[in-house]
C-alpha cells in the first residue's frame, strides 16, 4: 500500500512565511537617518538598500526645490511647486516636514504606509528639524541615526567638490551644517552615531547596527 509523501519542507516553508509576515507586520518600525548635507548619507543609503533590495526601501521625500542636472521625479525626490507643498501641509498630509536651505522638505505618511504594507523597512533620510518632528508624532516607532563627518574641515571639502552651489547657498549649508552637528552629537538625541570616514566602513557598521535592531530583514538575502 503506496502512501502519499509528507512535505514537510512545503509546510516549513509555509510556516516560515506566515511567522515572518506577522512578525514585520507586528513590529512597523522605521529607519531615520539624519546628518549634514555632503556627510555621505545618501550613497550610505544607497549601499543599504542594495544590501537588503527585498527588505528595505528609501522612503522618496518631497520639495519644493527644482531638480538638479540628473535628478529624476519621483526616483530621486517628488518635486512640487512652493504652492503646491504648502497646500498638503495643511491638510497634514507630511509627516514631517521642513524649511530647508531656502526650500521646503516633507516625508509624505502616505509613502511611509506603502512601504510597511508591503513588509519592509522604510528608511527615511531627513534633518535635524525632521527628526524633531518625527520624535513628537504618537505612536510612531523608530531608530535614530546620525551620520557625523570626521571633521567640520573634511565636511565643507566634500561641500566644495560637489560645486552644485553658489557662495550665498554654501554659507547657509554651512550654517545649517554647523547646528545639526551640534544637535546629531548631542547625547540622547540618537540611537545610533556613525563617523563616515571611510564610505564602506559605514556601511558595514550601520548593517550591523540594522540587523541587531531589525534582524529579520536579513532573512532571505544572500
Amino acid at each position: 500500500m503506496k502512501t502519499k509523501p509528507v512535505l514537510f519542507g512545503s509546510k516549513f516553508s509555509f510556516i516560515f512565511s506566515c511567522l515572518f509576515f506577522l512578525l514585520t507586520q507586528m513590529s512597523r518600525a522605521s529607519l531615520i537617518i539624519c546628518g549634514p548635507s555632503g556627510v555621505g548619507k545618501s550613497s550610505i543609503i544607497s549601499a543599504i538598500c542594495g544590501r537588503f533590495p527585498s527588505r528595505v526601501a528609501l522612503s522618496v521625500s518631497h520639495t519644493s526645490r527644482q531638480p538638479r542636472p540628473g535628478e529624476k521625479h519621483g526616483v530621486d525626490y517628488f518635486f512640487m511647486t512652493p504652492d503646491a507643498m504648502l497646500r498638503d501641509i495643511e491638510k497634514k498630509a507630511f509627516l514631517e516636514y521642513a524649511h530647508v536651505h531656502n526650500n521646503i522638505y516633507g516625508t509624505s505618511r502616505s509613502s511611509v504606509d506603502t512601504i510597511l504594507d508591503k513588509g519592509m523597512l522604510p528608511i527615511l533620510d531627513v534633518d535635524r528639524n525632521g527628526v524633531q518632528s518625527i520624535k513628537a508624532v504618537p505612536g510612531f516607532e523608530a531608530k535614530y541615526v546620525f551620520i557625523a563627518p570626521p571633521s567640520f574641515d573634511v565636511l565643507h571639502k566634500r561641500l566644495s567638490a560637489r560645486a552644485t552651489e553658489n557662495d550665498e547657498d554654501m554659507h547657509v549649508r554651512l550654517n545649517n551644517a554647523k547646528s545639526e552637528l551640534d544637535y546629531g552629537t548631542t547625547k540622547g538625541n540618537f540611537d545610533r552615531v556613525i563617523v563616515n570616514a571611510d564610505l564602506d566602513e559605514s556601511v558595514d557598521q550601520l548593517t550591523e547596527t540594522m540587523i541587531d535592531w531589525f534582524p529579520w530583514i536579513s532573512q532571505g538575502q544572500t
